[in-house]
């Protein structure tokens, strides 16, 4: 019989679009919760990649094309 996996539990990320609006509706990239969520989830893309190096193949940037 399988033994039952523990998985650290996290908390989910939770991001509103409006965090990012000032009061007029304009863009705001110094809002906390901004701030936070964009920390938050750069950090699980680099762990993500990182746990993960066997499965990223780097391809080399080559067009179809022939350039004459």
């Amino acid at each position: 019989m399988l033994k039952p996996l523990d998985k650290p539990k996290s908390q989910p990320l939770v991001h509103h679009p409006s965090d990012v609006l000032d009061n007029f509706g304009h863009y705001d990239p110094t809002n906390r919760a901004w701030l936070t969520f964009n920390h938050d989830m750069t950090q699980q893309i680099r762990k993500l990649e990182a746990n993960n190096q066997q499965y990223i193949r780097v391809r080399p940037n080559v067009t179809r094309r022939s350039v004459r």
